[in-house]
């Protein structure tokens, strides 16, 4: 074959249909590995603002209106106390000629003779409780699995609330006993390799007795001791109440003369005593029927897949028929790996 019948042939064999000469396969780009997302453990903080939602709760407010009634008269919300405690010693007194009717009174002046002028003391110890609620943190544990095979799963629960007052700040964990109505609940869990989006889940905090608890070191210890009632009693004073009340005379006839001043203290200590019962039993039996946590997506605080999580819950809580609704913002720290 001639030189020129060769380079004929080779030109033939490059040319492809329609007279084009096909050009070599765009070479092809992997696609980009997908984020996996961060597993583990995860230490949960949920800002909560209880007070300002209004959930606060009757029973709360209750309290705080019997705290105020010791400013306002506490003669008659001691001395009611103590006759529902059935004490023979208040009949005895409100039956003393001339001094029974003035009882209550004279009461209110002793009690009031105890405290600095203008005090509103008991309010005060009122309205420092409920600041207590005005932001509870919620500290839960958030623990996160992502399969090779499926999608990823979490589990919430629920491990302790903690309460601030100034610059004091008092964790209180589930107690064992309420452990029943935490139990971890299960949200569905999306990843997009740049947040994680949990879903609706909600749990039963019966948050009052945790909050009593963190009020023994918060509020009752710098008003007289660790109880309600050791500061209750440490402000009403009922030594020196006695004292002052026994010492109320009419025409001669004095009160310590019908009832001594031990047993005018003694009458004193047992009504406060209920007070601070009552008052506690109407704390401890707050709680969130509801609380939902729904919508919560959270995007990694740095590049790092084990980095802290922040985020924001939309928030729905139900107490006492009431319902109020928000946002709570919360971080998440990684404590634990898969």
């Amino acid at each position: 074959m001639s030189r020129r019948a060769s380079l004929l042939l080779i030109t033939a064999c490059a040319s492809s249909g329609h007279g084009r000469v096909s050009s070599p396969p765009a070479p092809t780009t992997a696609p980009a590995p997908a984020v996996r997302w961060s597993t583990g453990t995860f230490d949960v903080r949920t800002e909560l603002d209880v007070a300002t939602s209004g959930l606060a709760g009757a029973r709360l407010s209750a309290s705080l209106l019997t705290l105020a009634e010791l400013d306002a008269h506490p003669g008659h919300a001691l001395l009611s106390l103590a006759a529902i405690q059935g004490l023979p010693a208040v009949a005895k007194l409100r039956k003393v000629p001339r001094l029974g009717a003035k009882l209550e009174a004279y009461l209110d002046d002793a009690v009031a003779r105890e405290a600095p002028a203008g005090s509103a003391r008991f309010a005060a110890l009122g309205e420092d409780l409920r600041a207590l609620t005005r932001v509870i943190e919620l500290g839960s544990t958030l623990a996160v699995t992502a399969p090779a095979a499926g999608a990823p799963t979490a589990t919430h629960a629920l491990a302790a609330l903690s309460f601030t007052r100034a610059d004091r700040r008092i964790e209180v964990p589930v107690p064992a006993a309420l452990v029943d109505a935490v139990r971890p609940t299960a949200p569905a869990l999306a990843t997009d390799g740049a947040a994680l989006t949990l879903g609706a889940h909600a749990f039963a905090v019966p948050y009052g007795a945790m909050l009593l608890t963190a009020a023994g070191p918060l509020v009752f210890e710098p008003l007289g001791g660790p109880t309600l009632r050791d500061a209750l009693a440490a402000q009403v004073g009922c030594p020196r109440v006695a004292a002052r009340l026994g010492a109320n005379c009419e025409l001669g006839v004095c009160v310590r003369d019908a009832v001594p001043e031990a047993t005018l203290a003694a009458v004193c200590d047992q009504a406060v005593a209920a007070l601070a019962a009552q008052v506690e039993a109407q704390i401890v039996a707050q709680r969130f029927d509801v609380l939902a946590l729904e919508a919560g997506r959270a995007e990694l605080a740095g590049a790092d897949p084990a980095a802290a999580l922040r985020g924001t819950w939309t928030v729905r809580v139900e107490a006492e028929g009431e319902v109020a609704t928000g946002s709570a913002p919360f971080t998440a720290a990684r404590v634990t790996a898969p």
